[in-house]
């Protein structure tokens, strides 16, 4: 199990490469009509069912209607017994600094933001 886990990455890298992917404007999910019309056309249906869901560019789609793909249900807080969480806030996150991946220089946390 811990060989297949380490090979994990070096097998969606190796994916990846073989794979050529559209461009941001080409998997458009609005330009390429994901589940569009009643019933949306066979090839445009994207399904949890057979994993369409989760494969580029319909994943693009998924990922803003995950709610419709699985049942869900929105259960709100308790209006009378609320629980409130405490805080502790450090003012020394301010003298944070981190060199942001591909970059050679370090920046602050208020830079970040």
């Amino acid at each position: 199990m811990k060989k297949a886990i380490l090979l994990l990455p070096l097998l969606l890298i190796q994916m990846s490469q073989a794979q050529e992917f559209p461009s941001a404007v080409d998997s458009d999910p609005s330009k390429l009509g994901w589940m569009t019309g009643f019933p949306p056309p066979q090839d445009r249906i994207i399904s949890a069912l057979d994993g369409t869901f989760f494969k580029f560019p319909a994943l693009r789609y998924s990922v803003c209607h995950m709610r419709e793909f699985f049942p869900s249900k929105v259960v709100p807080s308790d209006p009378i017994n609320r629980y409130s969480f405490s805080t502790a806030e450090d003012s020394a996150i301010d003298a944070l600094s981190f060199q942001p991946l591909g970059d050679e220089k370090s920046i602050s946390w208020a830079e970040s933001l």
